[in-house]
């Protein structure tokens, strides 16, 4: 299992058959997805990934990607998610949280304006 920043390694999938797995792939990190019973491990994706999100769903899976050491705050870091053509760019965003259904999420977002606007 990959050691970052995030603390976010592993999860398994919500049918509880299938682990999703970060590990160390010599200079980058790998996403996996892994079938314990049937002892099968499929790349899900590779590069400067920081972290997982827990999924939501079987399928689609997100993580975070950019320099995120274990002893350092993770910033400038995006949003990716898988696709039947590989992965792709889904926010740039270096932190979120998504609903229950896969389909929202939510995010924070420091500024230095006095009166934010919140529905921005």
């Amino acid at each position: 299992m990959a050691v970052t920043g995030r603390s976010a390694s592993g999860f398994w999938l919500p049918n509880d058959s299938r682990l999703l797995v970060l590990t160390e792939e010599d200079e980058n990190q790998a996403i996996w997805l892994v079938d314990p019973v049937n002892d099968t491990w499929i790349q899900v994706a590779s590069g400067e990934i920081s972290g997982l999100i827990r999924p939501t769903g079987d399928a689609s899976f997100y993580w975070y990607e950019g320099e995120c050491l274990a002893e350092a705050t993770c910033d400038e870091n995006t949003v990716w998610t898988n696709g039947a053509d590989g992965s792709t760019l889904y926010k740039e965003q270096s932190s979120i949280a998504m609903s229950a259904d896969g389909k929202t999420f939510a995010w924070v977002e420091s500024t230095d304006d006095p009166n934010p606007d919140p529905l921005r």
